[in-house]
């Protein structure tokens, strides 16, 4: 087992393993209630990291969980900071500053690790399930041009915000990619292209759900 420092944080590096020095975990969390639209119940926990259980690892990279112990802030000159797996942040910084350096694309808001339960079935009116964001392998891009829709009956990939237009937009602003090419995420673009080689865009879900503003492990 060996020592080294990535992005500034001590990691201790074994087999298979990377995850930030000591044993402690701590880590925010909430659940949202699909009546009141908020998240609700904030609480903070502290545990040991051998009393992790297996909802609270990553199903998808277990070395990626909710403990903020795990995580790492990306900072790139003139772009917002984001905190992500510390596994994931230099493939995420790489990204950023790929973006940034493109001249191409204006990144307004970066949001990643957020731990929540925010999705899977509803209990006494509350979401039981961690995000892809509790464990840092998820990032969302100006969600205020970028907007998660449901009940959309196409498949393929949107080119146009008429491709959507049956679409239910849930949260974050309309997608235009026409109107607003600078902070619009669209397919092939320099931020699609910048994330997607290493995690899956949620633009591009073959479900009834088009999450225009979002990048993780499984593009959920």
């Amino acid at each position: 087992m060996k020592a080294l420092t990535l992005l500034g944080v001590l990691v201790v590096v074994g087999p298979g393993l990377a995850r930030a020095e000591g044993e402690t975990c701590t880590y925010e969390t909430y659940a949202w209630s699909v009546k009141k639209k908020k998240g609700v119940g904030h609480t903070t926990v502290r545990k040991q990291r051998s009393e992790l259980t297996a909802e609270e690892k990553d199903p998808d990279d277990p070395r990626c969980t909710v403990c903020s112990e795990d995580q790492t802030t990306v900072r790139v000159d003139g772009l917002p900071a984001v905190t992500v797996c510390t596994h994931y942040a230099a493939q995420v910084e790489q990204a950023l500053t790929t973006i940034r350096d493109s001249k191409q694309f204006d990144v307004k808001k970066l949001v990643g690790y957020r731990v929540g339960r925010t999705r899977g079935r509803v209990v006494d009116g509350l979401r039981t399930q961690f995000s892809n964001h509790s464990y840092g392998t998820a990032i969302d891009i100006n969600d205020r041009q970028n907007a998660l829709y449901n009940h959309c009956r196409t498949k393929g990939v949107p080119q146009t915000a008429a491709d959507i237009a049956h679409c239910k937009r849930g949260i974050g602003g309309h997608w235009r990619p026409k109107k607003a090419p600078r902070v619009t995420i669209r397919e092939g673009d320099v931020v699609h292209r910048a994330f997607t080689a290493f995690w899956k865009w949620g633009g591009a879900r073959t479900d009834k759900i088009k999450d225009f503003m979002h990048f993780s492990l499984t593009g959920e």
